[in-house]
């Protein structure tokens, strides 16, 4: 059986903020305006696709859609992802987690996942079950399937509670056995098998 092609769109460190800061970080700020459209870097992005026709199956977010742990930048950053999925007319689109969208540097937060975790409920996927999987510190990935591919989806940033962590992603003995038996028991056959993280 011969394996069907699979298109899939990468959009990765998007580092969206809001509110400019004296020194430049980035270039994708939640509050600048969407017209022209050539100076909007998403919009621009969009207008690139629909000219040259450019279509995806899927698209993948490696992480760090905010800039240094920014609210809004992370919010907004998610929605600009969903809008670049709709212009591929991609059928699935997921992200996964990086160091800049988790507020492991805030001494005042004592969970710094609590807006992570509660921002959006399609966040990083719209699956109850699959999203619990990853953000739970006993697992923190899930694994997503369908006719076409297996997505591994792992959060490399689920140990960055504070400042000392967040230095040096890891991944257990333990993890990495939940996920080899996790994957085994699926059917491979010809799908893609993809692995997503920061």
């Amino acid at each position: 059986m011969e394996t069907e092609d699979l298109i899939i769109a990468i959009v990765s460190d998007l580092h969206c903020r809001h509110g400019k800061e004296s020194q430049i970080s980035t270039h994708l700020y939640t509050e600048l305006p969407r017209n022209p459209k050539e100076h909007h870097p998403v919009e621009s992005l969009k207008l690139l696709i629909k000219k040259d026709n450019i279509t995806s199956d899927i698209l993948l977010c490696p992480g760090d859609i905010s800039d240094k742990a920014d609210d809004q930048g992370l919010s907004t950053g998610w929605g600009f992802i969903s809008e670049i999925s709709k212009e591929l007319n991609s059928y699935f689109y997921t992200s996964s987690v990086g160091n800049h969208d988790v507020k492991s540097r805030d001494t005042s937060n004592k969970n710094p996942f609590s807006y992570i975790t509660s921002f959006n409920d399609d966040f990083p996927i719209n699956d109850g079950a699959l999203k619990d999987s990853f953000w739970s510190t006993e697992k923190s990935y899930f694994v997503y399937e369908d006719e076409k591919f297996i997505l591994l989806n792992f959060n490399s940033s689920y140990n960055h509670i504070d400042k000392e962590n967040a230095l040096l992603s890891k991944i257990t003995d333990e993890i990495i056995s939940k996920m080899k038996h996790e994957l085994l028991e699926k059917k491979i056959g010809n799908k893609y098998l993809i692995a997503l993280f920061h």
